[in-house]
């Protein structure tokens, strides 16, 4: 098993085709995609970044509005705007358009493609890699050591919390778009670092890792906690009246976790996120489950 396990860490890494030594040092750095932005500000200093995406002055999406502040440049996934900025270095996620990668690479930029990580895992084999990738190592590796001391700390309060696995309280994801983030996502690690039980872990999940999940369904679930979209989040899509709605709903106030005001609104930046800013994600939902603990 664990030589399975090893395997697939390995082939998540290896991304890059071009060995580290042979290119040089990366300078003029753009990234293209929330994700990217998340890794980049903080592996390499922003002298070395031309640009981020739009998405990383977002406050309610993004996790580095501050660190965005030093870099001036923001750009996307398009290519003249890309030729014109003419980086050394283009990160850009895997659900990027590959026919784009390919020119640009044509173009004689150098391009990395970065796959979303599914597993928290698979978010520090990212930081390592690509710390190495960008010439990081320091940075990565103290990144890292930032990293192991919250998973400690989230550790400590699961060990010193005495109820036993089937007593613990069940959480539960639920959005605007009546789903439900499920396998496929980082969400079920969210939970699993928190130390509760994920409501959710037999749904079934659609696309990107979203389960649908109607409101007789979530009855069935009834988890101890509901996770539900920010104020903030439900503003920016357009979407504030759909709490009221589902507030309104009979079926909803039959929820246990709304019978004991148990809800938690947690901003999109946490919950979505595909880089080691979900562990502010699984510290709320410890500190809502376990308050004497945490």
């Amino acid at each position: 098993m664990f030589a399975k396990i090893l395997m697939f860490l390995i082939g998540f890494c290896v991304f890059v085709p071009v060995a580290v030594w042979a290119v040089p040092l990366p300078r003029e750095i753009v990234s293209v995609s929330l994700m990217t932005d998340e890794y980049l500000v903080n592996l390499v200093p922003a002298q070395r970044i031309l640009a981020l995406s739009r998405d990383a002055d977002n406050s309610e999406l993004s996790n580095i509005t501050q660190q965005a502040r030093e870099v001036r440049g923001r750009a996307r996934m398009n290519i003249e705007q890309l030729l014109k900025l003419s980086p050394d270095l283009v990160l850009a996620p895997d659900w990027a358009d590959q026919d784009s990668v390919k020119f640009l690479q044509s173009q004689g930029i150098r391009v990395i493609v970065v796959p979303t990580p599914h597993t928290w895992a698979q978010v520090l084999a990212l930081v390592s890699q690509l710390g190495q990738e960008l010439g990081a190592e320091t940075r990565a590796r103290q990144w890292l050591a930032k990293l192991n001391n919250q998973v400690k700390q989230l550790k400590r309060v699961r060990h010193e919390v005495t109820l036993s696995k089937a007593q613990r309280p069940s959480f539960l994801e639920y959005d605007e778009w009546g789903s439900s983030m499920s396998k496929g996502t980082l969400w079920p690690d969210i939970i699993r670092l928190a130390g509760v039980l994920n409501a959710g872990e037999s749904l079934q999940p659609g696309a990107w890792g979203y389960a649908p999940l109607s409101l007789e369904r979530l009855l069935e679930l009834n988890p101890d906690w509901l996770v539900l979209p920010s104020e903030e989040a439900l503003k920016q899509f357009g979407e504030l009246s759909w709490l009221k709605h589902l507030q309104a709903d009979p079926l909803f106030s039959q929820l246990s976790a709304v019978k004991h005001n148990r809800l938690l609104f947690l901003p999109e930046r946490w919950k979505t996120a595909t880089s080691p800013y979900i562990l502010q994600a699984a510290l709320a939902i410890q500190h809502a489950a376990y308050p004497n603990f945490s």
